[in-house]
């Protein structure tokens, strides 16, 4: 009889080896008394007895998940040094670049609180590339910003260059989305297994962008450096959660799905083109501070949400005052006569 990584020998289950990143889940036992213990018993478990038991079938969700990661080769592509050490100083760092879950958390930091999130080339008219070399020649040496496939798609490059386990995933933005409506899986973030535990980073998703990764781990409040964030497991989803007060808030819907380029490529087009998307219909900038605050602009509006939760606002008047904040809080220098053409507005 071979042994379950739940640990237990009360099946004859196919996993053979132990996973970190499942143990905050399990308990000795666990097959004994579930029908999804093992990956076997998984694939016959009917989904709908689910809703008939006080369980939930996360883990050997994520066993099957964690076997689908094993087979995948890693990403081929990686930055230049030269490209690697200018992105380094982009978001001003010069320490170590073994690949710790210290500069994980580092790096994401520093990529939130220097690159910014914005969708300005949509309304201007531009083409949105993902090749390597355009985000590298945007975001680093142009020093722009960009949405989720720019800003995560470059992540992915600079882990990858510096040696980190990582893969791109599939999600839905949910920020300001009821339950029952279904946005495009039109985002990306990324997934980073780092001895043996998956943790989860992303800094392409606007206001709520992460200054440090999430262990995927269920149901438990992680504290980051701006506010504090969950994994839950609802409904046969994923949620990423951000705490504002005392309301938990979906920031995005996941499934573990990876997302190859093409799929990127495909989401891109339609984020940056398709009348409906909500990129063309307003102008969004975002960006967090080292001292705990974000700062954002939506349309013509220019907001600050402080350390205690607090937040203020303040219309700008003009375009002028526009490219001036643009500037002056995220660092965008644009000549004085750009406009920025908001669909149907």
């Amino acid at each position: 009889m071979r042994r379950s990584i739940h640990g237990c020998d009360g099946c004859q289950c196919s996993a053979t080896r132990g996973n970190r990143v499942l143990e905050p889940w399990l308990r000795p036992g666990h097959c004994r008394d579930a029908p999804w213990c093992c990956e076997e018993q998984w694939r016959r478990f009917d989904a709908s007895q689910v809703r008939k038991s006080r369980r939930v079938p996360v883990p050997c969700e994520l066993l099957l998940v964690e076997k689908q990661f094993r087979d995948t080769p890693l990403l081929a592509v990686s930055l230049s040094n030269s490209d690697l050490d200018a992105y380094l100083s982009r978001v001003n760092y010069s320490g170590s670049r073994a690949p710790t879950l210290e500069l994980l958390n580092t790096l994401t930091f520093l990529h939130s609180t220097s690159i910014p999130f914005e969708n300005l080339d949509v309304l201007r008219g531009q083409t949105i590339s993902l090749e390597p070399e355009a985000l590298v020649d945007k975001l680093i040496r142009r020093r722009r910003g960009g949405y989720c496939f720019e800003q995560n798609g470059l992540f992915l490059l600079v882990l990858q260059s510096l040696g980190f386990d990582v893969r791109p995933l599939s999600a839905r933005a949910r920020l300001q989305h009821a339950r029952d409506f279904t946005p495009p899986r039109t985002h990306l973030f990324v997934d980073v297994k780092h001895g043996g535990i998956h943790y989860v980073t992303d800094v392409g998703v606007g206001a709520a962008s992460l200054t440090s990764a999430l262990r995927l781990e269920l149901n438990t409040e992680q504290p980051t450096p701006h506010d504090v964030r969950r994994v839950v497991f609802q409904d046969g989803r994923y949620f990423h959660q951000i705490r504002y007060g005392q309301q938990w808030n979906d920031v995005c819907e996941f499934t573990l799905e990876e997302m190859p380029l093409i799929d990127r490529e495909v989401g891109n087009w339609y984020t940056s083109t398709h009348p409906k998307s909500h990129f063309k219909s307003r102008l969004m900038v975002a960006m967090a501070r080292a001292d705990s605050r974000r700062v954002t602009i939506v349309d013509d509006e220019f907001g600050e949400r402080l350390a205690d939760g607090s937040s203020r606002h303040l219309r700008l008047k003009s375009q002028s005052d526009l490219l001036r904040v643009l500037r002056e809080c995220f660092g965008l220098d644009f000549p004085e006569d750009t406009r920025f053409k908001v669909q149907n507005a």
